[in-house]
Formats: C-alpha cells, sequence, structure tokens
C-alpha cells in the first residue's frame, strides 16, 4: 500500500463529528422548546425568551446524562436500535440519535415550567427592593406570602 492512499485524520475531521454533534443536540433541544410551546403559552415576550433559553440549556446539558443512565439502564434498547438502522442501510449513529432523542427531551422539560414559574414570581414582585423581594421569599417559603 504506498504512502499516499492512506488518510491520516485532520483536525477537519474532528470539527466535523463536532458540529454534527451539536447540531443533533441542537435540534433535539429545539423539538422540546416546540413541544412545550404547544402545552403552555409564555405571557410576554420576555417570559418566553427566558423560558426558551432555559429549556434550551437544560435539554443540552442534562439530555445527554439522562441519555447514558437510559443506556446503562437498557443498553438492549439501544443495540436493537443500532441493528435497525444497519439493516435499512443506514449510519448505526441514527439508531443510537433515534433513541436517546425522547430522554433528551424529557430532561429540557422542567425548565419550561421552573423558568416560568420564576419569571412569574418576579413579576408579581415588581417595584419591590431587595429586601423587600427576600423578606416576601422566606413568607412565600413558609406559607405567608401576601402577594
Amino acid at each position: 500500500m504506498s504512502r499516499t492512499s492512506q488518510m491520516e485524520p485532520t483536525t477537519s475531521t474532528g470539527i466535523a463529528a463536532l458540529i454534527k454533534y451539536i447540531g443533533a443536540q441542537a435540534a433535539i433541544a429545539v423539538m422540546t422548546i416546540i413541544l412545550t410551546l404547544l402545552l403552555s403559552w409564555p405571557k410576554n415576550a420576555q417570559e418566553g425568551a427566558a423560558r426558551l433559553a432555559g429549556t434550551f440549556f437544560l435539554s443540552f446539558i442534562f439530555g445527554p446524562l439522562a441519555a447514558m443512565a437510559a443506556y446503562w439502564a437498557w443498553p438492549g434498547l439501544f443495540e436493537v436500535a443500532k441493528r435497525l438502522t444497519q439493516a435499512h442501510q443506514f449510519d448505526p449513529m441514527f439508531g443510537y440519535l433515534y433513541v436517546c432523542a425522547p430522554f433528551q427531551v424529557l430532561a429540557g422539560l422542567p425548565a419550561w415550567w421552573i423558568v416560568g414559574a420564576i419569571v412569574r414570581w418576579f413579576e408579581r414582585r415588581k417595584g419591590m427592593d431587595i429586601g423587600e423581594i427576600i423578606e416576601d421569599g422566606r413568607r412565600t417559603l413558609s406559607g405567608r406570602s401576601k402577594v
């Protein structure tokens, strides 16, 4: 085999793989956002932007961890997905992504409601200074909120 016929890995190959990975993660996060928008519409643009950002980042960060936990719990599920995609002449990684996507979406869903609750909590306390907000937070946690 001649030296010219061998291909050495390049930096551009690694960058392309990184772009594919980030693109897949972003696509899954966008699916999460679409699902949450169908369930609960934000009251205003500011709340919507905060909820979108929170959902995107929670899905992007904790989604892979949820997928890894699923792989650890149900490795056979991932093996079946890999074999199914190979049987149809697709890249086996597509099977893994197909199985991982629901877990990644589920990882992002709580942010929609958590961020929404925080934004609305602060909106009801507009005009309060930081001390009043802290005191009201204590009252809220103890169940005695005035707002």
